[in-house]
């Protein structure tokens, strides 16, 4: 599991990729606004095992929505491989990410 200070950016990136903003508080309940936030319920609670109350305070919903989501994840995407897909690509970008920490070099 991966900190979610190091998955929300690879999110964002990674909704950017498909048009979409990352979820804010105030973001609505437009169509796009609820695809983005499903979206990235998803990858946050697979990648950091967040709790549904403490995912919902960094996608602007509430803590019932948020547990909703779970419950109902798999039912996002039209298909399992969809899904595994979207895990995998914010999956990457997050390895990318910390593989960029790993291999600054030493300052010792």
């Amino acid at each position: 599991m991966y900190a979610a200070a190091i998955v929300i950016p690879a999110v964002e990136a990674a909704l950017s990729r498909r048009g979409f903003a990352f979820p804010r508080p105030g973001s609505g309940i437009g169509k796009d606004a609820v695809a983005a936030r499903r979206l990235a319920y998803d990858a946050l609670h697979s990648l950091t095992n967040g709790t549904p109350s403490g995912i919902s305070k960094l996608i602007g919903c509430t803590a019932t929505t948020a547990l909703v989501m779970q419950q109902a994840a798999a039912g996002f995407y039209r298909s399992p491989e969809e899904r595994q897909a979207w895990l995998d690509e914010v999956r990457g970008l997050v390895e990318r990410s910390t593989q960029g920490l790993q291999s600054s070099p030493d300052q010792g």
